[in-house]
């Protein structure tokens, strides 16, 4: 005979898990764009960094980026080679998506 307190034991473990999970992904947000230059061109292999962080990416070849962050507030830097480099404040939050 199973022992019941073993299995309502996992099942409290799975959906506490689960929970964790779901509230874990709902603490982030997402950034995107596209750096282009002044004539509305892409800029490929920028980087994309997030000062005072760990979080950074790189355009691909059609200048888009794509990332995910906790929520909260950043200063986004965007450095390439040839071109100044720019900044903005951004304020993420959770669950959102800045474009």
């Amino acid at each position: 005979m199973k022992n019941p307190y073993k299995q309502s034991l996992f099942i409290i473990i799975l959906f506490l898990a689960t929970q964790l999970n779901a509230l874990a992904q709902t603490a982030t947000g997402f950034i995107s764009g596209r750096v282009t230059d002044d004539h509305q061109l892409p800029v490929a292999y920028a980087g994309i960094m997030i000062s005072s962080t760990k979080y950074g990416t790189v355009t691909d070849e059609k200048g888009y980026y794509y990332l995910k962050l906790p929520a909260g507030r950043y200063t986004l830097r965007v450095q390439a080679l040839g071109f100044n480099n720019a900044e903005k404040k951004i304020d993420v939050q959770p669950g959102e998506h800045i474009d």
